[in-house]
């Protein structure tokens, strides 16, 4: 595994369907938690509820020039819950509108697309995701199918328990639902990384040549 990652996901405080805007207005779903883990460090750090913890985590991202952020659809969801949603995209360089952040990420969600798609960047990716949204089984590109299916392992939970969790403030639950996430993008990531390729939740093997 490369010593110098920040492996990381986060958790929102409300559902889309609870946002005006939905997924075009990812900021105001609020942040309830994050996870990183520090590859240096072997270690996982935790950030809670709130304004001041989502700022920590971006600190953190963001500080850590000579560390690369892997993430799991976290070019098109994550960042934008931590940076705003006019979050800027350069290559894999994800920057806050106002300079204060950025990052080089590695999205494993978008890594997968583009050996599927043929395309050469996370901007021509995301545009043949959302042209071809809806071709592909349900479950087949999720970060609980692709575990199952590489690694035989799987998630603690599904996507809506972070906002239950949260509003029932259980937070305890929240931080170990959203470290399971972390552990498994971290376990596919060494996978990839070792054996050069993963298998999508539908069973097809996807090669990292």
């Amino acid at each position: 595994m490369c010593k110098n990652v920040l492996i990381y996901d986060c958790e929102t405080q409300k559902m889309s369907n609870e946002v005006e805007g939905g997924f075009s207005n990812i900021f105001n779903f609020g942040f309830a938690s994050g996870v990183i883990y520090d590859s240096e460090k072997d270690e996982y750090l935790f950030f809670g509820p709130g304004d001041q913890e989502r700022i920590r985590m971006c600190q953190y991202l963001s500080g850590n020039k000579d560390k690369i952020a892997v993430s799991f659809n976290g070019i098109n969801f994550d960042s934008f819950l931590l940076l705003g949603n006019d979050r800027i995209l350069d290559g894999k360089c994800v920057a806050s509108s106002d300079g204060n952040y950025e990052w080089m990420e590695i999205d494993v969600y978008l890594e997968i697309h583009m050996r599927i798609s043929e395309k050469d960047t996370y901007t021509e990716t995301l545009e043949d995701i959302k042209k071809n949204r809806g071709k592909w089984q349900k479950g087949t590109f999720s970060l609980d199918g692709i575990a199952s299916a590489t690694i035989h392992q799987q998630k603690n939970g599904k996507g809506e328990d972070g906002p239950r969790l949260i509003k029932e403030n259980k937070l305890a639950e929240l931080f170990q639902y959203n470290f399971r996430d972390v552990q498994l993008l971290k376990n596919v990531y060494i996978f990839i990384k070792t054996y050069r390729y993963c298998v999508t939740g539908s069973y097809d093997i996807v090669k990292f040549e």
